[in-house]
């Protein structure tokens, strides 16, 4: 990619995103105007674990599914996601 000042030269995702900005494709997206989720707080390395979990009504012993598995839970308790 070459350097220079902005707008002098236009990569084509450059202009990809240029032109769907310009017609509107980027407006009334979901969460607009909404904080990130988790913004502004602490880094957690197992963020998608939590998330996972929480999305997926995991809870004491259980699996997604409804059956139970100690070694799955053990390891989500293991590493704090689960109590």
């Amino acid at each position: 990619m070459p350097i220079g000042p902005p707008g002098e030269f236009e990569t084509d995702i450059d202009r990809i995103i240029r032109e769907a900005m310009e017609s509107g494709e980027f407006d009334d997206l979901a969460g607009t105007g909404e904080p990130i989720s988790g913004a502004g707080t602490k880094d957690d390395p197992l963020w998608w674990v939590r998330g996972w979990v929480k999305r997926n009504h995991v809870e004491s012993g259980q699996k997604p599914s409804g059956g139970t598995d100690s070694t799955f839970f053990q390891r989500l308790k293991f590493v704090g996601v689960a109590g």
